[in-house]
């Protein structure tokens, strides 16, 4: 492989754009999808991943049904349907009536402000998949229960239990034909096979057995993808997202390594799944295992931060702070997944508190698209290292989540991992944390902390609201005057003072502002 110069890989979700031209009521154009592309134009974006499908196909396809199908479909699952005021309206004026086929002008568009255009296959996704019938839902997947991973028991047993089984012949033969025909139908520098979408892949107890028919499976990919390099006369590189950690692959049914060492990928993107993003994926351990063979790595960074009473995103600097910190442990580009932000949506509606959150400013995305792919652009900005929990982990691990934690034995030392990567010693750098008192409003003091990070104490320093809310309680400052104590991977400890009331923190950041700012 001829490695490439990546600064950011950038997912495209395959009903993000017809969603936010339903709700404007829009009609897909030319003009729009110009408008669209050229807010990428000058960026650090280098490679933009167009994602072609869920259970159904964006474009409309001879292999699996179309959305478009479902903006005329009256029956589904044996239930009265009408799909046409969703945005299978949207796709349907776009690819039947109009004849428009906007992939295919954004992979020109793409290519004239020099940003590499991509496939990405969903390789199982799952979506609304516990519904008598839905538009992301297709009569394929109503009618063939008996391909199902858990075909075992159908009456429940959790979100992923109705993806297909890849151990199924017909599952992996329907797939490739697939790629086969979305690679025909249009020319891309590469694909995407999203394992994350659903990462289940195997019947329960069949992950082991699954290692071999995977790699079987991405050995018939690459057959395809070398077809389409000879009759193009090009490199097509093919970018596997898979789960959080290589045991994880390993144990799931995706033989990664292997991959790698025989030349089967040339990239690797080791993900959380959706919610919350996950910032601390072991990237030091994949470049080390990845060190013999010819792969690029990167940790993807997902939109979302946390999700209880509604979501919270990312903000500009949350989001660049994690690509700066992948990036600082080895990572080889910045990826993003989800960030997508349409032309037709209005980010200024306070009704829409996902909508018009800070990062859909249009100077704030700008700046994350503009500096997250370069340690040296991305090191001049203010980062803001936020500590996450997994989203998911296999069917017999459980997630793991750093916060919240208790502090009500001043003799115990709970303790908080958050990543920085590199800082510079002239940086302002603040460790800010969320508390609040277990069985009070008061407020806490200096007196009430014992507060340690990487074995050097601190002290309170002042008490500020957190924006966005990421808490509901105060932040509580506590300055870092010595950034030589700092690492790449900092401990943070907490404990409550002899005879101070307990508290919960439940938020925490390591805020660095470099001194150019």
């Amino acid at each position: 492989m001829r490695k490439q110069k990546r600064m950011i890989m950038f997912n495209e979700d395959n009903t993000h754009q017809f969603c936010e031209y339903c709700t404007a009521k829009v009609r897909p154009t030319p003009k729009i999808a110009e408008e669209y592309i050229s807010q990428y134009a000058g960026s650090q974006i280098t490679d933009y991943l167009i994602n072609v499908n869920s259970l159904n196909s964006s474009y409309p396809s001879k292999v699996l049904e179309s959305y478009d199908q479902r903006f005329l479909e009256k029956k589904q699952n044996g239930y009265d349907v009408d799909f046409s005021d969703t945005h299978a309206r949207q796709y349907y004026e776009c690819f039947i009536e109009d004849k428009y086929d906007m992939y295919a002008h954004w992979i020109e568009l793409l290519r004239k402000i020099n940003i590499r255009p991509w496939l990405s296959f969903r390789m199982n996704d799952c979506h609304n998949n516990s519904d008598p019938y839905s538009m992301m839902l297709s009569n394929y997947y109503h009618e063939h229960k008996e391909l199902r991973r858990c075909a075992h028991h159908l009456d429940g047993g959790g979100y992923f239990m109705n993806c297909f089984d890849y151990a199924k012949k017909e599952v992996r033969d329907r797939m490739l034909a697939y790629i086969d025909e979305a690679l025909d139908r249009y020319d891309v520098d590469g694909i995407e096979l999203d394992y994350i979408r659903e990462q289940f892949c195997f019947s329960i107890g069949g992950e082991y057995e699954g290692r071999n028919i995977m790699t079987d499976f991405i050995r018939d990919v690459n057959a395809i993808v070398y077809k389409y390099e000879e009759k193009r006369n090009k490199n097509i590189s093919i970018l596997v997202r898979v789960p959080r950690s290589p045991e994880d692959c390993f144990y799931e049914g995706f033989d990664v390594i292997l991959w790698a060492k025989e030349k089967l990928v040339d990239v690797i993107v080791a993900s959380p799944r959706w919610c919350p993003t996950d910032n601390d994926i072991p990237v030091e351990f994949w470049k080390q295992i990845l060190d013999p063979y010819d792969v690029e790595f990167a940790a993807a960074v997902e939109l979302i931060v946390k999700f209880d009473e509604t979501f919270l995103l990312n903000t500009h600097e949350t989001a660049l702070a994690s690509c700066y910190q992948n990036m600082s442990a080895g990572a080889d580009f910045a990826y993003l997944f989800n960030y997508m932000r349409s032309n037709v949506t209005n980010y200024e509606n306070p009704d829409d508190p996902v909508m018009s959150s800070i990062l859909y400013k249009w100077d704030n995305y700008q700046h994350l698209i503009h500096n997250a792919g370069t340690l040296e652009t991305a090191s001049k900005c203010i980062r803001r290292h936020i500590p996450t929990g997994q989203d998911l982990a296999p069917d017999w691990k459980t997630v793991r989540k750093p916060l919240p934690i208790t502090c009500e034995d001043p003799h115990s030392y709970p303790n908080i991992r958050i990543r920085t990567g590199e800082i510079s010693p002239d940086s302002e750098v603040k460790l800010i944390l969320g508390c609040k008192h277990i069985d009070s409003d008061s407020p806490l003091t200096d007196k009430d902390f014992k507060v340690w990070i990487n074995s050097h104490k601190l002290t309170l320093s002042s008490v500020q609201k957190v924006f966005p809310e990421f808490t509901k309680n105060p932040g509580y400052v506590f300055e870092v005057k010595d950034k030589s104590i700092l690492s790449q991977v900092n401990m943070v400890e907490v404990s409550v003072s002899e005879g101070s009331q307990p508290y919960i923190v439940d938020f925490a950041e390591i805020y660095v502002k470099p001194k150019n700012l």
